[in-house]
């Protein structure tokens, strides 16, 4: 399965687009960002990689070359949003793919994740992780293993399923969308959502997204004094 990567934010709530270090470069215990995300890629035998690139791109693509790693890449010549850009970067895919946010750093067993969507292939799937306060994330309402409402950034804390940044998708979900740029998560997710197109796979061990500086710093705690190991 090919594996879609979503590098090109600005990455404002990190500063990153003053910094011109672009997000997936930062570095934690020494490795950059990307590289963990890579790394649980190769893990579960999954090579076909494409980086979806926009803000940073020219640094991305140095350390492409500067580690000889066999990776794509597509550029957007402006900012598409996360759906924008996963519907420019799978217009030449005929099958479904995986897509990940740029900022996550996880042992999800992505291979089990593959096997799940597997067994049901009618429905897309999403990663999902449990959170005692869902204010800055994807609130997940699910009934079994179906998520049937999503909510984006709820505005009272709430304890429950969150979006893990992980997607099992196929691009004829963007057929209907005819802007270039917009939001998976509040211009597709809740209507497969509402439609019972949408099952999550629950993901129990490590997951933290390094999209602000409070918890970049708590993966920088992470991985430098207990020396975790993915």
């Amino acid at each position: 399965m090919k594996a879609l990567i979503l590098c090109g934010g600005l990455g404002t709530r990190l500063n990153t687009h003053k910094t011109g270090t672009p997000k997936a470069l930062i570095e934690i215990a020494g490795k950059p960002l990307l590289l963990y995300i890579l790394e649980n890629l190769w893990k579960h035998n999954i090579n076909d990689i494409r980086l979806c690139l926009g803000f940073g791109a020219g640094k991305i693509i140095e350390f492409i070359k500067k580690n000889n790693l066999d990776i794509e890449y597509i550029l957007e010549d402006k900012p598409l949003g996360t759906g924008g850009a996963l519907k420019f970067a799978s217009k030449d895919l005929d099958d479904f793919f995986m897509a990940i946010n740029g900022d996550i750093i996880t042992d999800a067993n992505l291979s089990e994740f593959v096997k799940y969507h597997q067994r049901s292939t009618h429905t897309y799937k999403i990663l999902s992780y449990y959170i005692e306060n869902s204010q800055d994330f994807g609130f997940l309402k699910t009934k079994k293993n179906f998520v049937f409402q999503f909510e984006e950034k709820p505005p009272e804390p709430k304890s429950g399923y969150i979006n893990a940044g992980f997607y099992i998708l196929h691009r004829k979900i963007f057929n209907t969308i005819e802007r270039e740029s917009f939001s998976i998560e509040h211009d597709v997710f809740p209507n497969l959502a509402k439609a019972g197109k949408l099952q999550h796979f629950i993901h129990n061990g490590f997951w933290v997204d390094v999209g602000t500086f409070e918890r970049l710093n708590f993966a920088q705690k992470i991985f430098t004094k207990n020396s975790l190991i993915l």
